[in-house]
């Protein structure tokens, strides 16, 4: 297993960090970002996918994330017992 170096930073140096390599850092430390996925070719060329999204879940979003998994007759029983 390779060991990651880490670089010793003094206070005067600075990281040459870009607007978009900042936001990169940011999302994916907040968890808006998330890797899909890395490729890494035969000349060693490295591709990271990175997904996610700026929207906010909604409380109808959450929702229909939790019965996503169910199927159609367990919804509609649960729809039938709550609202008939």
């Amino acid at each position: 297993m390779k060991m990651i170096k880490i670089l010793k930073i003094k206070k005067k140096d600075k990281i040459p960090v870009i607007p978009p390599e900042l936001m990169v850092i940011l999302g994916l430390l907040g968890g808006v970002l998330k890797v899909e996925s890395v490729l890494i070719d035969r000349n060693q060329v490295v591709d990271i996918v990175l997904t996610g999204s700026l929207k906010r879940k909604t409380e109808m979003d959450k929702i229909l994330d939790q019965i996503g998994s169910k199927s159609f007759d367990e919804v509609m029983k649960a729809l039938f017992e709550r609202f008939g």
